[in-house]
């Protein structure tokens, strides 16, 4: 996920992962992807990682090196389906498949030095913690 075709790579990666959960697929929405590309911008002048106030579900990531934003979808093996609910460490994946979703924004900035920050907005926003929310929009891998 590098180069001049980030975006829709990074599309075509979530809609795969999305697909094997059962959930259709995001549309790129340029005027979140716009609001994502400024918040990457900002992190990397920051230095640091934090969530906007975005009404959006978010989902960021930094690390020297090429970018890999499908590392989301690891966060898989933490996550236990045969419970209702919200879970530790699964947040980044369960927004990626959330089924409501339907748009998705992406940025990516560089600070000139190998660090990469990657700042993806969905919507609407998953992770939803009220009761049965999980169960219907974060679905087991199907076969």
């Amino acid at each position: 996920l590098g180069g001049d075709n980030f975006a829709q790579d990074f599309l075509q990666a979530c809609n795969e992962r999305r697909a094997w959960h059962g959930a259709k697929p995001l549309e790129l929405n340029s005027q979140i992807s716009r609001d994502a590309q400024s918040w990457a911008e900002h992190l990397v002048k920051l230095g640091t990682l934090k969530h906007s106030d975005t009404k959006l579900g978010e989902n960021i990531w930094a690390q020297r090196g090429p970018p890999q934003a499908t590392a989301w979808y690891k966060e898989v093996d933490n996550y236990d389906f045969s419970k209702a609910g919200h879970q530790e460490r699964t947040g980044h994946f369960t927004q990626l498949v959330w089924r409501s979703s339907t748009e998705v924004g992406v940025g990516k900035a560089s600070d000139g030095k190998g660090l990469i920050v990657i700042v993806a907005q969905f919507s609407p926003a998953g992770n939803i913690t009220n009761r049965g929310y999980h169960e219907r929009n974060v679905l087991p891998k199907e076969n």
